[in-house]
């Protein structure tokens, strides 16, 4: 018997520090992939790094994708998450 994989995916334009919840709707994750979908403009003189962090969370029976960012100027993120 073959097993399809289930998935979800979106992607979020952000700015600035902030963080995002997603709810898991098929349980923990195999598979979890969250980046930048493309480079930063550089700023001149400006040694900031964009930073982007993940973590799953499990609360009240469900789990949860916590996205969280500190960037310059506006982004898009782009997470994707797979279930067996």
């Amino acid at each position: 018997m073959i097993h399809q994989k289930q998935t979800m995916s979106g992607d979020l334009t952000v700015i600035g520090r902030d963080m995002f919840e997603i709810e898991l709707k098929h349980g923990h994750p195999d598979i979890v992939l969250v980046e930048f979908k493309d480079e930063p403009n550089p700023v001149p003189c400006d040694p900031h790094q964009d930073e982007l962090e993940w973590e799953l969370r499990q609360r009240h029976g469900g789990f949860f994708l916590l996205i969280k960012w500190h960037i310059r100027a506006m982004r898009k993120i782009i997470w994707e998450v797979s279930f067996k």
